[in-house]
């Protein structure tokens, strides 16, 4: 069985509402084994901070278990540069 978080506005930043986020999808990945999606249909932009705080370490402390989808290309591209940038995850 899978969860799944939707992001319903169109722009998100500060590490703090990641942070808020992230603790949500914590308890989604407690409660249920399997994964958890997150769904970014819609969104036009993350900022660096917000990708890193929520994407990146929910990737670093989960792995397979984080799928993302709906991405935009500025969305994938921030995430994509935010993982880059990130020596704890060995690449």
């Amino acid at each position: 069985m899978s969860s799944r978080i939707v992001f319903g506005r169109h722009f998100y930043a500060t590490r703090h509402k990641a942070r808020l986020l992230r603790n949500a999808a914590v308890m989604l990945l407690v409660e249920d084994e399997g994964p958890l999606i997150l769904d970014f249909s819609g969104v036009e932009a993350v900022t660096v901070a917000f990708a890193d705080e929520l994407v990146v370490s929910l990737v670093v402390d989960y792995g397979p278990r984080i799928v993302l989808t709906g991405m935009s290309n500025e969305v994938a591209e921030t995430v994509r540069t935010t993982l880059a940038r990130r020596s704890d995850l060995g690449a």
